[in-house]
């Protein structure tokens, strides 16, 4: 009896409800424990999309309190400030519905996880929150409604937002400056980057740079090696923090830059060196314009020079010139007095041939005494010639340049004033004018002076008078060209540069003085326009004048 007793306690106490349900209750709320001290803001709704749990992160994110929304179905409210489809209730859609409205939606199992911003969160400034949905069962397996999970992500969004456009920038920055940005890996001795201006600069596709710290120095002249990886070895040492270094490189074409690269030390997390970065510039225009800036320099000395000796010049003319005059005046009276008394010595010495100057016949004399008379006059109009050159030269001329000319008569003028010169140095002259008027600004006068230097320097060429000379206008849409062209001895290759020089001839011994050419030049320039001379030795010259068309 006492067993039976026993075993109908031991029934009793198995099929107690409260014995049953209480660890349940326990376990249950434990869960609810749980759930309301998640990190992590969640809810949960019943099979209707009635809220049955709210927990306290959810009431910190959206600031609305559970006892508001237990029941309801205002779980988008508090969320979006409307009412709308959240993730929640896409659990059966498709997802391409669900990217309407959400960024990064992916599944996994039976779980959505998506993105999305919501502006009014963290007080009007937005909040980037990560979702995840599922849906519950019941032990029958029949729907229970669902759960989502909502995160603040607007810190990982925000360092990854920056970090694109960090990269965005720094993209935009190689594939878009001049300048050749690379990226070296000393542990790896790699080249980790190197931006597209490398084909500009190096004329080189950017894969093609080499792969190895090595590799960078491919393309360095080798007179130039060293002083590259001096300053490469000093940044990778740790011994400078960046250099500058300034070198050669030579391209495909075989044409030769000049590269202008700064190398910048990269530390890791214990200060060492582990990368370096190279900024390169090709500043071969730079050089290019310094050796010009230095020769226009050196031409400002020479100029200097030239004008100081234009200064002393102008006087030394004034004073040759005064002489000079005296005995060009002189000369011819000289010789009228010996004709006047030709006559009277011829009577005095009627024996021609007795000695009557020391040792010299009358005959012998007479002849002497013509040849001095001369070579006076032919020496004083050298001296003058030369004097007029000088003077030319030296002078500051004010004369107008911008009268309205023809230049078709103005090389007409000088054709006419040098013809008799022109009949005697060739046989073979020829003028082509152009059919319609040639207009410029200038002075008539000193353009004349241009036509007849040129002309006179055809002639003077000539080796015989068989060869030509040939003398032409034309008009273009912009300048009057004027070309004269010889058939000559020609300049040498060497000398062509040298000829407009002041003072440099190739007649000294023939009287030149080196400043016809020089005051062409000059001149021509003042006029705006250009002189270009093409010569080869025994094919003779051409020189071509370019002057600013009127267009009046």
């Amino acid at each position: 009896m006492h067993t039976i007793d026993h075993g109908t306690k031991e029934l009793r106490k198995i099929f107690d409800p409260k014995a049953v349900l209480e660890p349940l209750r326990q376990e249950n709320a434990q869960l609810r424990h749980i759930f309301e001290f998640l990190p992590d803001a969640a809810f949960v709704i019943d099979e209707h999309k009635r809220v049955t749990h709210w927990n306290k992160a959810a009431e910190s994110m959206t600031g609305v309190k559970k006892e508001s929304l237990l029941g309801t179905r205002d779980y988008s409210l508090a969320f979006y400030k409307t009412h709308r489809p959240i993730l929640v209730d896409m659990l059966d859609l498709d997802d391409e519905v669900i990217r309407r409205e959400y960024d990064y939606v992916n599944r996994v199992g039976v779980t959505i996880n998506a993105e999305t911003f919501v502006p009014h969160f963290n007080n009007g400034n937005g909040a980037y929150i990560w979702i995840a949905a599922a849906a519950l069962y019941a032990p029958d397996g029949k729907p229970a409604g669902a759960i989502e999970v909502v995160r603040d992500v607007s810190d990982r969004r925000l360092a990854e937002n920056r970090l694109r456009i960090s990269e965005e920038r720094f993209h935009q920055l190689a594939n878009n400056v001049k300048d050749v940005f690379r990226l070296f890996d000393l542990e790896w001795d790699t080249l980790l980057f190197v931006s597209p201006a490398y084909r500009q600069v190096w004329g080189r596709p950017p894969e093609k740079a080499g792969n190895t710290l090595a590799a960078r120095s491919d393309h360095i002249l080798e007179e130039d090696k060293a002083i590259e990886e001096t300053a490469f070895t000093a940044v990778c040492r740790g011994e400078k923090p960046s250099a500058i270094v300034e070198f050669r490189i030579r391209r495909p074409d075989l044409t030769v830059r000049w590269i202008r690269t700064e190398y910048f030390a990269v530390t890791n997390e214990k200060n060492i060196v582990h990368r370096i970065a190279a900024v390169s510039t090709d500043i071969t225009p730079f050089k290019e314009a310094a050796a010009r800036e230095h020769a226009h320099q050196q031409q400002l000395i020479q100029a200097d020079k030239m004008a100081s000796l234009g200064v002393l010049v102008a006087g030394v003319a004034h004073e040759i010139n005064n002489p000079t005059n005296y005995i060009t005046l002189s000369t011819p009276l000289l010789r009228k007095a010996w004709e006047t008394i030709m006559p009277i010595v011829e009577e005095r010495f009627t024996d021609l041939d007795t000695p009557c100057m020391g040792t010299n016949t009358y005959t012998e004399f007479a002849g002497t005494m013509d040849y001095l008379l001369r070579s006076i006059e032919d020496g004083a109009s050298r001296i003058k010639r030369i004097v007029t050159d000088l003077k030319e030269y030296a002078r500051l001329d004010n004369s107008k340049t911008d009268e309205e000319v023809d230049v078709n008569k103005i090389v007409e003028s000088a054709v006419n004033l040098m013809g008799s010169h022109i009949k005697k140095q060739t046989k073979s002259f020829s003028l082509s004018l152009s059919d319609i008027p040639a207009p410029c600004k200038g002075n008539f006068q000193r353009l004349e002076q241009v036509m007849i230097n040129l002309i006179q320097n055809a002639c003077d060429a000539l080796t015989t008078n068989e060869q030509p000379i040939h003398v032409s206008t034309t008009v273009s849409d912009k300048t009057v060209d004027v070309v004269v062209h010889d058939e000559g001895k020609g300049i040498p290759k060497d000398l062509i540069s040298k000829v407009q020089d002041p003072f440099f001839t190739t007649k000294r011994d023939s009287g030149g003085t080196g400043l016809g050419l020089s005051v062409t030049a000059g001149i021509i320039q003042e006029h705006g326009g250009t002189i270009d001379i093409e010569s080869k030795t025994g094919f003779g010259s051409t020189v071509t004048v370019k002057i600013p068309r009127s267009l009046k």
